[in-house]
């Protein structure tokens, strides 16, 4: 990667979702757990390129159909990323 650096990087962290569905006078929330691996990767100058793969699980759920008591998917899902940032 020539005179730029690759620096490796792990993470840990929540997200929660909300949706308000036109045809739904209640939220759906969901609530996630998410677990990042990937490379911080110095393009040049203050340019910085970010590869990831997150995996991320259900933990929590509260659907927009109160009648709706389907359980939360337990599997691990994976999520490629791929950022740009500027640091000045």
């Amino acid at each position: 990667l020539g005179a730029s650096y690759l620096r490796p990087m792990v993470g840990a962290g929540l997200w929660a979702i909300l949706a308000t569905p036109a045809d739904s006078p209640r939220r759906g929330v969901a609530v996630l757990a998410r677990f990042p691996v990937g490379f911080d990767w110095r393009a040049g100058g203050d340019h910085y390129l970010d590869l990831e793969l997150s995996v991320t699980r259900g933990l929590w759920v509260r659907r927009p159909d109160p009648e709706n008591a389907s359980p939360i998917n337990p599997r691990l899902v994976p999520l490629p990323g791929l950022s740009w940032r500027w640091r000045r």
